[in-house]
């Protein structure tokens, strides 16, 4: 099924057309509902433009430095940096330190890229809509194709609320007046409409035949996030609804929790019975996840006989390495200490001295004292496929897993109670925990610092560690190579180029 998806994507892709990040260019007659758009297989081929957004862009395919999307929640937090390496490796103008040490502007080009994935990508929502309703092809199953596209759109203005705040909120695509944006408050009233007003046509659950579409269970769990961060993003607590809407999650039966937890990053990871929401990815269509480049020492080509180059970036901090105990099986989510290559030889930087990544990581600039090329843990938590040969990996990327839904049940639970676990929270908390085989939780062990701990050992680099950060208060407090920041910067900067060709746009406070 997940071949039959891809072939969806590709053809998706052959029609997508440009999206218009100024939101002022009138580009509907490029393809014309009701001379393309006359049955329910064209219908359904363009409705699967919305998916191909989420894949071909959430982390980009040019450089690296444009991968704006899933970087900005990654590097930007305690639970990933990319430090300027002997050799000159990964200067890149700087863009890895401002990330880390939160001092983008303006012209930052990974703000940029997050800006215009939410807006393009809503343009297209908007445009496919709109294209359904002009083509006026009536069939079984048409309302549900609506709701996938406002499901999409949806998630796209829940990234946004994230990272923005304020943002345009548009829905009409042949409206081509400048649009103004709106407060926190109208667009979270809007994303909670939209879903509640449009679950009802989903189908239940992922399958085998809907994979990597919305269902009713990714659905309630965007509802879920919404409000487990109403507080931050609108200043009103919303714990209980947050609560409601994860036990909607939970009682889909068909979710389960892997005993395995690598099974849900494998290769071919398309039937773990914990994934909610996925995009799936195929290297040599979509060409979009190249985590082995951003990542790996290039003599770990060795190790996994990857032949695709790799890059030698992005680590783990010092501190995430050392909060797993030793029997915890996420340990081997990273790689540490002395490697080797597949027939078990040392693999050697320079004679007499082996590849040794350290958790460790050193200044994250210093051109007289610059971190070593092995400095640092090495994400391998989403398996290398043997004989790798493109820049990008085809394991699918979960947007949500079940183990986060409990741990967001634990949350919701200790917020209503002042911040205290109970016997509840502790049954939710230690579903991940005993899967992980780490001590158990009792009620005074599980603190609310400890589940933020937890999330980032369960989560790490799986695109929520930012909005856990902001949630929790501690995104603005120091880590390795980062001090005290201003809280204005838990939200981005409208970018410079959407400023410049809106005049209708105000900046975010503080930039």
């Amino acid at each position: 099924m997940k071949k039959i998806y891809s072939i969806l994507i590709a053809c998706a892709m052959l029609l997508a057309v440009g999206a218009c990040t100024n939101l002022d260019e009138t580009v509907y007659s490029e393809l014309p509902a009701d001379g393309f758009f006359t049955n329910e297989e064209s219908l359904i081929k363009n409705v699967g433009r919305a998916y191909a957004w989420l894949s071909s862009n959430s982390w980009s395919n040019g450089y690296l430095q444009h991968m704006g999307v899933w970087m900005n929640d990654m590097v930007t937090t305690d639970e990933g940096i990319i430090p300027y390496r002997e050799g000159g490796l990964w200067w890149d103008n700087g863009v890895w330190i401002q990330d880390h040490q939160h001092t983008w502007d303006v012209r930052h080009d990974g703000v940029w890229r997050a800006y215009s994935f939410v807006m393009d990508g809503v343009t297209r929502c908007n445009q496919i809509l709109y294209q359904m309703e002009e083509a006026n092809v009536q069939f079984a199953g048409s309302e549900k194709l609506v709701a996938e596209v406002k499901m999409v759109r949806a998630y796209l203005y829940l990234k946004g609320i994230d990272w923005f705040r304020n943002l345009p909120l548009v829905t009409d695509f042949t409206d081509t007046s400048l649009p103004s944006q709106v407060p926190p408050q109208e667009l979270f009233n809007f994303i909670e409409k939209e879903i509640k007003d449009n679950v009802g046509y989903l189908e239940d659950a992922p399958t085998s035949a809907n994979y990597g579409r919305a269902t009713k269970a990714a659905a309630y769990m965007m509802l879920a996030k919404l409000y487990m961060n109403s507080e931050v993003w609108t200043g009103t607590p919303k714990w209980a609804d947050a609560s409601s809407a994860l036990d909607q999650v939970m009682r889909f039966n068909s979710l389960q929790l892997e005993p395995d937890y690598f099974t849900c990053f494998s290769v071919h990871n398309e039937n773990c019975t914990e994934t909610i929401w996925a995009i799936p990815l195929e290297a040599s269509i979509t060409n979009t996840f190249p985590l082995h480049n951003i990542t790996l020492q290039t003599l770990s080509q060795q190790t996994f006989n990857i032949l695709n180059f790799c890059w030698d970036g992005a680590c783990g901090l010092e501190w995430l390495w050392n909060s797993y105990g030793e029997n915890d099986v996420r340990r081997k989510s990273w790689l540490e200490g002395p490697q080797f290559d597949k027939s078990g030889n040392p693999l050697m930087v320079s004679p007499g001295r082996q590849l040794t990544y350290t958790p460790f990581v050193g200044p994250i600039y210093n051109q007289s004292d610059p971190a070593l090329l092995d400095s640092g843990v090495r994400m391998c938590k989403w398996e290398y496929e043997d004989g790798l040969s493109y820049q990008a990996m085809s394991n699918d990327f979960p947007i949500y897993r079940l183990a986060d839904a409990y741990l967001l049940k634990a949350e919701a639970i200790m917020r209503q109670n002042g911040g205290k676990a109970n016997d509840e929270a502790v049954r939710y908390a230690n579903y991940v925990r005993n899967r992980a085989k780490a001590t158990p939780y009792t009620a005074a062990t599980l603190t609310l610092d400890e589940l933020l701990e937890e999330r980032a050992r369960e989560l790490c680099w799986e695109g929520h560690r930012r909005q856990d950060q902001v949630r929790f208060g501690t995104f603005s407090k120091p880590w390795d190579n980062k001090t005290n920041t201003d809280s204005y910067r838990d939200i981005f900067p409208i970018p410079y180029r959407a400023m410049n060709t809106n005049a209708n746009l105000k900046q975010n406070p503080g930039y």
